[in-house]
């Protein structure tokens, strides 16, 4: 149960700090059959005057940083950027739990590169 809280304290200090809009951080479902990749994924735009506090917050984080990812983490994180609109130079904070189980997942930094067609990322497990 602390971990939940903690966990959750993070997150809503991650975004409280920008102004929340209409299109922001609401888990939706994702699947593909042929695939078999499914889950939830969220992706939240980074306002350039925010980037420095959610990248500061980001990193005292007390979680594992990941290395790697899925290619059904990686996809999923696509399926949550293919709800915005993707420039050059862009960040997401993207959290992606293949389980459904919010508490259990992953939490990404992503800025969008080569015209939207790929991006670099920086990973938290919790």
């Amino acid at each position: 149960m602390k971990k939940q809280f903690v966990f959750m304290v993070i997150i809503i200090s991650l975004f409280s700090t920008q102004k929340i809009n209409a299109q922001s951080f609401s888990m939706r479902f994702y699947s593909d059959f042929n695939s078999g990749h499914m889950g939830w994924a969220a992706a939240e735009f980074v306002s350039p005057s925010q980037r420095s506090t959610i990248e500061s917050n980001f990193w005292a984080m007390p979680r594992r940083t990941i290395e790697r990812l899925s290619n059904s983490t990686s996809w999923l994180a696509w399926q949550a950027l293919g709800e915005w609109e993707l420039r050059n130079g862009d960040m997401f904070a993207i959290q992606i739990s293949e389980t459904g189980n919010f508490n259990t997942g992953v939490l990404l930094l992503v800025t969008i590169a080569d015209g939207g067609r790929s991006f670099n990322w920086w990973g938290k497990a919790f």
